[in-house]
């Protein structure tokens, strides 16, 4: 009888464990993700569902002395019911609060965001305020300022529930009752949503505009963000497109009237995909019914781009933006471009702007504008495209840049390649009508202007073609001239830092210190680079004569570009003696591929003597191919335990204080993640920084060497490196 009832009793056993209820997939999810109360005491329930156990966590937004809120139960069973939990509040006698509430069912989660009014209204400073404080270059916000604004960008990944319609998932854009801004994160944004309304704290973070865009608070991390509450609707500003084009209602919802696609771009999608990497993105250009053009900006991996814009007009609604000078729309939804459904409208109502007389210097003081006409009149020089009219305007005040001139004014902004018929040549005296432009931060006419009368300079061509006819100037002279004034200068000076042997890109510079970018050379002169460059047979040391004109690149002064410049002679330099160095005395000590263009990279002198760095070489493996890359010769000394800090002259992260970095303008440190980067001692690699074969070992990172390395390592230890958040320059300037 015991042992019948031994079986009896496994078997109820083994029946238990067979009949044990699944409740499928781990899984949990809540009713809402957000719950507001008032500044009484309260009660709210909402439901959970969840198919793993689980418990209750509590994350107050700010420190809090005792618990205000509570949430009951605060752990449960899985289920296959809801089950429903009580979020209970006391009441507030003081400021707004809020606090996350995590239902937490093993590595799964779901949080719903809580926010209490209070009895005492939170003052919070105003976006307008924060814009103010730019005045055209980065400024740190030092201000112990926080604002609040509601999130009206949707530029979330979709897998998160957005459009995808933004270049970086790190873009935000929010907006209070003064101002709107771009909050660029410094990780992806997973967390906010179209809609929701959020505090930020701003002090130490860097206001800055990238490529002549909308202005930005960079490099935002997550836990300056509070999220307050959820759903928070903001209704667009009616304007028009002549409001638009001013730049006033930047980074705002705005519902711009009477417009629509431009008939060349009809029948096209969103996103044309007919082009690679940024080039993807797609800009829609946009009429209104007086003329007025701008771009509606969508992204290459925007949910909608594979549709038809709309053939209609009327009001489309989006983000105010401006990017590279053109001013922009990017839509939050595809309801905002829903009212596009009137019909169109023809190019008879359009009229021919009357341009405002000025002189050049005026119209380079004037803001960016595609509605405000300027007529100037001054001599025609450096002619670059006969097609399409590109060339430099001079005057007694200043010269600028004309990016296109046509014949008559054009109601579709369209340049119709009518400036060959002119006859216009260098030397003529020209009045035309443009709009202010720019492109990345260069002055230019555009519009494209169109013609107005001219006068013929006798045919004097300013572009030379034997040396005889340049102007002998030092590299000082050249510096000091206005860049387009189509005058051809003869330069010499020692070659350095020869970073491009197809093109001919190099430094030339003077016993006085004085230098300048060659951005293009050629063998003989040319309208456009031969790639003749390495037939010349020039190495660093030489001494070089060189016929140019006086260009500008994003504000820095070159010689080269379009035309390039041409060689005329040159002296070949004395070989420099390299000396031996030590090949275990330096190290690669720490390594930041920042957002942007913030490119650095530190060495240390590990060792107890002081260093002659002219017997090291930097050098950077492009794309990890060990047969392609790019080398910077070391000069100086460098103390024992001391460190040496390079960036790129594009570098604009704020570095601790007391720390310089030196700036460089060779290749090495352009890296973007997948470049290996070592030290070369006496012809051998020493230290290595990286892996061979195009993998992204090192991208959005700061990589810092760890305390415990004491030597370096010609193969690479990933073990010997620490990794950081994009942007951490912390470490930089110590060993």
């Amino acid at each position: 009888m015991k042992l019948a009832g031994a079986v009896m009793i496994l078997a109820a056993i083994a029946s238990c464990k067979e009949e044990k209820e699944d409740f499928g997939v781990p899984s949990i999810g809540v009713s809402t993700n957000s719950v507001s109360f008032s500044e009484a005491e309260g009660r709210q329930t909402v439901k959970i569902l969840s198919s793993r156990d689980w418990t209750v966590e509590i994350d107050y937004a700010v420190e809090v002395e005792e618990d205000w809120l509570v949430v009951t139960p605060a752990s449960g069973s899985a289920s296959h019911d809801s089950v429903e939990v009580v979020l209970s509040v006391l009441a507030n006698s003081a400021e707004d609060r809020s606090a996350s509430v995590t239902f937490n069912a093993g590595a799964l989660s779901a949080t719903v965001s809580v926010f209490q009014k209070g009895e005492v209204a939170k003052e919070y400073d105003a976006i307008e305020d924060v814009r103010a404080l730019y005045q055209g270059e980065n400024v740190t916000i030092s201000e112990d300022w926080t604002i609040c604004g509601t999130v009206i960008s949707n530029y979330r990944h979709s897998e998160s529930g957005g459009l995808n319609n933004a270049a970086s998932q790190k873009s935000v854009v929010i907006q209070d009752e003064t101002a709107g801004i771009v909050l660029f994160l410094a990780e992806n944004n997973k967390e906010l949503a179209l809609g929701d309304r959020i505090e930020v704290k701003v002090n130490g973070l860097v206001l800055q505009r990238f490529d002549n865009g909308s202005l930005q608070i960079n490099a935002v991390p997550m836990d300056r963000i509070t999220k307050i509450t959820t759903g928070s609707q903001v209704e667009p500003k009616t304007i028009s497109a002549s409001e638009l084009v001013t730049g006033e209602y930047e980074s705002q919802y705005v519902a711009v009237t009477d417009v629509q696609v431009v008939d060349s771009d009809l029948g096209k999608t969103f996103v044309t995909q007919d082009g690679e990497g940024k080039d993807r993105h797609t800009s829609i250009n946009f009429i209104s019914r007086t003329g007025v053009r701008f771009l509606l900006f969508s992204s290459a991996y925007s949910t909608f781009g594979d549709e038809l814009v709309p053939e209609g007009s009327g009001t489309l609604k989006g983000i105010a933006a401006v990017h590279g000078g053109d001013y922009q729309i990017s839509i939050t939804s595809t309801d905002d471009y829903a009212e596009l459904t009137g019909e169109r409208f023809d190019n008879s109502g359009f009229e021919r702007p009357q341009p405002t007389k000025a002189t050049i210097a005026e119209v380079l003081a004037a803001s960016v504008s595609g509605s405000v006409w300027y007529e100037i009149t001054g001599t025609i020089s450096n002619i670059e495209a006969s097609d399409y009219g590109n060339f430099t305007i001079t005057d007694e005040t200043g010269s600028i840049y004309v990016y296109g001139l046509t014949s008559e004014w054009r109601a579709d902004g369209k340049n119709d390649q009518s400036f060959p018929e002119l006859g216009l040549k260098a030397g003529d005296i020209l009045t035309l009508a443009g709009t202010r432009d720019e492109y990345k931060d260069e002055p230019q006419i555009g519009g494209p202007a169109y013609y107005i009368s001219h006068k013929d300079g006798g045919g004097e061509d300013p572009d030379p073609d034997e040396p005889g006819d340049l102007k002998v100037a030092t590299i000082a002279e050249f510096l000091a001239a206005q860049p387009g004034d189509g005058v051809w200068y003869q330069l010499t000076g020692e070659v350095y830092d020869i970073y491009n042997t197809s093109f001919g890109n190099f430094w030339i510079r003077d016993d006085a210190g004085n230098q300048v970018r060659v951005y293009g050379l050629t063998s003989t002169k040319q309208e456009s680079n031969d790639h003749s460059f390495e037939s010349i047979g020039l190495s660093e040391g030489d001494i070089v004569t060189i016929a140019t004109l006086r260009a500008e690149h994003n504000g820095e002064a070159q010689a080269g570009g379009t035309p390039p410049a041409y060689y005329i002679s040159h002296e070949e330099g004395e070989e420099p003696e390299v000396p031996t160095g030590d090949p275990t005395a330096l190290i690669i000590s720490e390594y930041v591929e920042g957002s942007r263009n913030n490119k650095y990279l530190e060495i240390a002198n590990i060792s107890d003597s002081e260093i002659d760095l002219a017997a090291y070489t930097l050098r950077k493996y492009v794309n990890g191919a060990e047969d392609n890359f790019d080398d910077m010769t070391l000069s100086g000394t460098l103390a024992s335990k001391a460190v040496k800090v390079f960036r790129i002259n594009t570098s604009e992260l704020t570095l601790p204080e007391g720390v310089t970095a030196e700036v460089t303008n060779s290749q090495v440190l352009n890296f973007n993640g997948d470049d290996p980067v070592a030290l070369i001692c006496n012809g051998e690699v020493v230290d290595l920084l990286g892996v061979f074969g195009d993998v992204d070992f090192g991208k959005d990172v700061t990589l810092r060497r760890k305390s415990s390395v004491t030597a370096p390592s010609a193969t690479y230890n990933v073990d010997e490196w620490d990794t950081l958040e994009q942007d951490d320059v912390s470490g930089l300037g110590t060993l």
